[in-house]
């Protein structure tokens, strides 16, 4: 049995690595890099990671979204393009759901010495290696915080993903009550901008498994105070259900401050407008009309599909 599934998950993995828009540009150097990850796991060695030139980042072996950004050169690529234009020295982003960096590095790149990156990450193990990571690029404008963010300041549990680290989030009553499950502290983004002075926020990451909603209500002043800020948020219906809510509840919550979705295309410069999420899988930028003059000349905004 363990050899049926060993060889299942393998077939799994060569679907996807095969299936993937960028090994058909570059199919030997992928291979390569996808080789040199399962020695490297292997072998007990956390693999160093580079992207965007020099931005290096280490990651623990059991970490499917770092593995995406070793083989491919960043895991999301169309939002890598959009990012390297619309972010701007002195800009501030804050990044909710961090895991080792990927985005945190980035973006701190991008705003320079003169901006500001808040990344929050709740899986202590992987906090660890996203510190590692700020040091290891000598990034002094990432404050980095090992909290989770919700709708109130507490504690709560916290399921740890052992197959995949970065996929760790808020524990929901719906699971198995044989995963390991760990208690952490917990902050709403309103109260954390107020004790911090965070006024403003130009873009802002959210990647939590699910657990959107109520992050969302832990930042409804923060989300109402900073109109032109653009929200990245993973759009997926039946993570959000673990917790009680749907992409409708979302839409209808974004949409009261002002907020629509939109789905960006590959090449990272046209944003079309998403009428309703029914089936949507993927992330989406939620934009508020007064930031769509800052999107003049970056990325064109579409109004339908």
């Amino acid at each position: 049995m363990l050899g049926q599934l060993t060889l299942s998950k393998a077939r799994g993995y060569m679907r996807w690595l095969l299936s993937h828009p960028d090994f058909r540009e570059r199919p030997a150097q992928i291979l390569w890099r996808a080789i040199q990850w399962q020695i490297r796991s292997r072998l007990h060695r956390e693999p160093v990671v580079r992207f965007d030139d020099a931005i290096e980042m280490r990651s623990p072996r059991r970490n499917v979204s770092a593995s995406s950004t070793f083989y491919f050169g960043f895991s999301e690529p169309a939002f890598h393009k959009f990012l390297s234009a619309y972010l701007q020295p002195g800009m501030t982003v804050v990044d909710i759901g961090a895991n080792v960096g990927a985005y945190t590095l980035l973006a701190a790149k991008r705003v320079g010495p003169g901006g500001r990156v808040v990344a929050f990450e709740a899986a202590p193990q992987i906090y660890r290696f996203l510190m590692e990571n700020v040091d290891r690029n000598r990034f002094g404008n990432v404050v980095v915080e090992n909290v989770a963010v919700g709708q109130a300041e507490g504690h709560l549990r916290f399921t740890v993903q052992a197959g995949d680290l970065g996929k760790s989030h808020v524990h929901s009553p719906l699971e198995d009550d044989g995963v390991e499950v760990i208690d952490i502290s917990v902050i709403d983004l309103d109260g954390y901008c107020s004790r911090s002075g965070l006024r403003r926020i130009d873009y802002m990451k959210i990647d939590v498994e699910g657990y959107e909603m109520p992050v969302l209500r832990g930042a409804r002043r923060t989300l109402a105070d900073n109109p032109t800020m653009l929200v990245q948020m993973e759009a997926i219906d039946h993570h959000a259900k673990r917790f009680g809510s749907d992409l409708r509840s979302i839409m209808a919550f974004m949409g009261e401050i002002g907020f629509r979705p939109h789905e960006i295309d590959k090449s990272g410069s046209v944003l079309t407008r998403l009428e309703d999420l029914d089936g949507y899988w993927g992330d989406v930028i939620w934009i508020h009309d007064k930031a769509l003059d800052r999107l003049a000349g970056i990325a064109s905004v579409r109004s339908t599909v």
